[in-house]
């Protein structure tokens, strides 16, 4: 490990002494330069700024000396969307590319970024594609270590929940989205009150003439949209995938679905059901109404004079 590297590593750490990846990065730069006594002092240092005892700091330094480093060449995948995983990686060295199906490269991940967070953290499958743009090196943190960080620095644990969030916000309620003309705060609470589920390849969501129960918004993985033509032959209308939202008008004006839902490809969705959809429609009126006029101005029409678009029904457990 050089010396200029062990120095912009801890640089980066005093510039952000409360992120997980810098301190990671720090700790592990030191211990990898032979300075084990001062990665346990960066280590400690996080665990003060987030209100933990010293010990905690101690037990975080060894899970980042313990952990193993994963390298990949450049364009190798580290992570496929749509596919399960547990692993949370922070970028070392290198640079990572983030992109998601029907939409490309959405990010590029530094050293001391954070990657995999939504799937552990959420308990669904991957929701997008890393990949190596450059030779990378990423520290790995299987289910067991972070078991520990979670019971020893649960801070991070909430830390990551947030920034997880804030990614999937951007990414599936952004300016393209239906959602693109409300604001942060109205984005972060609607989504914040989303279900998390994985769904098989396969999988009827959604029968035509039932009631519409649930706000969808896919992940990952793709959905076609299909009714049954006379004849029984079955004609597909569209289909869906990452980024697409469903539902929403029938939670405004209470349509049934007109068609059928089923899954191509292992689908990750999150769905807000409607006891949660009308909780944050009362928080946030102005939301409701933005929502409503978005609405209205995709059917050309008032809501409920159009086609009802199909709904996943979702139960809160």
């Amino acid at each position: 490990m050089k010396i200029e590297d062990i120095r912009a590593a801890v640089a980066d750490f005093q510039a952000a002494p409360h992120a997980f990846g810098s301190c990671v990065r720090a700790v592990r730069a030191l211990h990898a330069g032979g300075h084990a006594d001062k990665a346990r002092g960066v280590a400690r240092a996080y665990a003060k700024a987030l209100g933990a005892a010293p010990d905690a700091g101690d037990a975080l330094a060894t899970l980042v000396f313990d952990a193993p480093v994963e390298r990949f060449g450049p364009g190798v995948q580290i992570i496929e969307e749509g596919a399960p995983g547990d692993t949370l990686y922070v970028v070392l060295t290198g640079l990572a590319g983030v992109k998601r199906l029907g939409v490309g490269e959405v990010a590029m991940l530094a050293p001391g970024a954070v990657v995999g967070e939504v799937a552990p953290v959420a308990g669904v499958h991957r929701t997008a594609t890393v990949f190596a743009r450059h030779p990378s090196e990423l520290l790995a943190f299987d289910t067991a270590a972070q078991s520990v960080l979670s019971e020893r620095l649960p801070a991070i644990h909430e830390s990551l929940r947030a920034t997880g969030r804030e990614r999937m916000v951007a990414q599936l309620m952004g300016p393209e989205s239906v959602f693109g003309d409300l604001d942060e705060a109205q984005r972060s609470a609607l989504f914040a009150q989303c279900l998390p589920a994985t769904i098989p390849d396969g999988t009827r969501l959604v029968r035509e003439g039932h009631p519409g129960t649930a706000m969808c918004i896919i992940a990952s993985g793709h959905a076609d949209v299909w009714q049954r033509a006379p004849g029984g032959r079955r004609k597909t209308l569209i289909t869906l995938g990452p980024g697409d939202v469903f539902g929403e008008i029938a939670l405004l004006d209470g349509r049934v679905a007109s068609a059928n839902v089923e899954a191509v490809s292992p689908l990750t969705l999150f769905a807000l059901d409607a006891e949660g959809f009308a909780s944050a429609m009362d928080a946030f009126p102005e939301a409701r109404d933005r929502i409503r006029s978005l609405v209205t101005r995709r059917l050309g029409g008032q809501p409920g004079e159009s086609e009802p678009l199909p709904v996943v029904r979702v139960t809160r457990g």
